[in-house]
């Protein structure tokens, strides 16, 4: 991002001259703007035929989403929408933009930066919005700026993100939601720029925004033309064990905790789908998605909260090989290392509770490798998992996996359904008793 100094070097011995005359104009910028140190006010002289907007999380960075594998559903909705991290939700909570930056800073090559967490396609649009001498660029966030405009000022200084007139965040006081507040700021753009505009642009991630944002234009009319240009949401996690921690420490011990711990063969992303695809034909769509099975699926090999022995995790990670290292596999294997794959065939599907949206499914599975060394506390390989609509009953699970559910009804498939699985274990953060 180094050849955007070029330009603010440029635009800015350009205007030295009449700063003081240029800052008597564009009283939006000023106004709007949250990070002095990165107000590019265009000259006194310049006709502002095009205002371009750009969206900041998801849209022309990277930002960190809670990662939906470590949280129940009822978690996962209070971080996005609840007081639970120190009185904020995950997008008020500085800490986690925060670690990103970081992460982006460390690294040193500028290019290998931008490709890792910007979104180098918008990035290239708000650097051609800023050359151009006829276009008001502005980075515009809902983020708050009395949380944010310090890190954003020092950070995008830092990493040379400095191709807008103006960095917006949302001030107090200003409206109820992002929505409001970002109208208000084009309200008062249009309203200084009405006499030579002839373009409003703004680009977003979100498509709720973007939809608002149209229907918006529609209402102000105007001689100008308006789009709002839905851009592709990308993001990038935070670590897996960082992000973990940071929830437990922000939201304290009392109020989250994690699930039991499910310990065996779990199934890849493809198999999940393949999976469910049979199932939702089988049952010739007669329920609803979310009462089946949700990401991951796994045949479990012991109770929950339970661990297998540790001489037995290791005759499974090196398929009963002699002169095994047991606290290398142990290592691995509370590593959450993916590398133990094991193949199985489904053979059966059964189901139970026929009520209008009860219905439970699992399946019947055998290795496909029957002589692979495999070890479990239950009979049969069954695979289960938690419903989407989170209204699920371990003590069925647990009778289903002991075979001890004689409700269930299964049926033998006509061809069986080859499933790829790894050997490990997984537990969730769930709300705790306070909450």
């Amino acid at each position: 991002m180094m050849k955007s100094i070029n330009k603010v070097n440029k635009r800015g011995s350009e205007s030295r001259m009449c700063i003081v005359r240029s800052a008597t104009m564009h009283k939006s910028l000023q106004r709007w703007n949250s990070c002095s140190q990165l107000l590019s006010l265009p000259p006194q002289d310049t006709h502002v035929r095009r205002i371009h907007v750009y969206d900041f999380d998801n849209t022309l960075y990277l930002s960190p989403q809670p990662n939906r594998q470590f949280y129940t559903k009822p978690l996962l909705g209070t971080l996005y929408g609840g007081d639970l991290l120190n009185g904020r939700d995950w997008w008020s909570e500085p800490l986690f933009l925060e670690k990103s930056f970081n992460q982006m800073l460390a690294i040193e090559d500028e290019s290998t930066r931008e490709q890792e967490f910007w979104n180098k396609e918008i990035v290239d649009l708000a650097r051609s919005s800023f050359e151009d001498e006829e276009t008001v660029s502005i980075l515009l966030t809902g983020r708050k700026e009395e949380l944010f405009g310090p890190l954003f000022e020092k950070t995008l200084k830092q990493c040379n993100v400095t191709f807008f007139n103006a960095v917006c965040l949302k001030k107090p006081g200003v409206g109820n939601s992002t929505m409001e507040y970002k109208t208000a700021v084009f309200r008062d753009l249009i309203d200084e720029y009405e006499g030579t505009l002839e373009e409003l642009t703004v680009y977003d991630d979100r498509l709720s925004q973007v939809e608002k944002f149209k229907t918006f234009f529609d209402q102000i009319g105007g001689t100008f033309q308006t789009m709002a240009v839905p851009v592709v949401p990308r993001y990038r996690p935070l670590d897996n064990e960082e992000e973990c921690r940071m929830i437990l420490e922000l939201a304290g011990p009392d109020n989250v905790r994690w699930t039991p711990r499910q310990c065996g063969f779990f199934l890849n992303t493809q198999s999940h789908k393949n999976l469910l695809s049979f199932t939702f034909s089988f049952f010739q769509k007669k329920y609803n998605w979310k009462v089946l099975p949700e990401y991951p699926m796994y045949i479990p090999c012991c109770q929950l909260d339970q661990t297998p022995p540790a001489d037995q995790i290791a005759r499974i990670w090196t398929n009963d090989q002699s002169n095994i290292d047991i606290q290398e596999c142990l290592q691995k294997f509370q590593s959450q290392d993916p590398s133990c794959e094991i193949n199985f065939n489904v053979v059966e599907i059964g189901y139970c509770g026929r009520a209008h949206q009860r219905i439970h499914v699992f399946f019947r599975a055998e290795p496909c490798d029957k002589s692979r060394y495999l070890w479990s506390q239950f009979n049969k390989f069954i695979v289960v998992g938690r419903r989407y609509d989170s209204s699920d009953d371990n003590s069925l699970l647990r009778r289903v996996v002991e075979g001890n559910q004689s409700s269930v009804r299964w049926v033998k498939l006509r061809r069986p359904i080859k499933i790829k699985t790894y050997f490990g274990h997984y537990a969730r953060l769930d709300k705790g008793a306070k909450l």
